[in-house]
């Protein structure tokens, strides 16, 4: 049952290093500043494109 156990630790620990995660940082912007920004730079700074996406 021990080696069972292990077995199976040790399977998903190989599956979750294999894992890949995609990031963006994104830093907050004051808002006097947001006041003079163009379309552009608020849809570089804001929209996130895909925030739920399948695998």
């Amino acid at each position: 049952m021990k080696k069972l156990a292990i077995a199976m630790m040790l399977s998903v620990s190989a599956l979750a290093a294999s894992a890949q995660v995609n990031y963006k940082v994104q830093t907050a912007c004051h808002p006097q500043d947001v006041k003079h920004y163009d379309t552009e730079r608020l849809r570089s700074s804001f929209m996130m494109e895909k925030v739920m996406a399948p695998d």
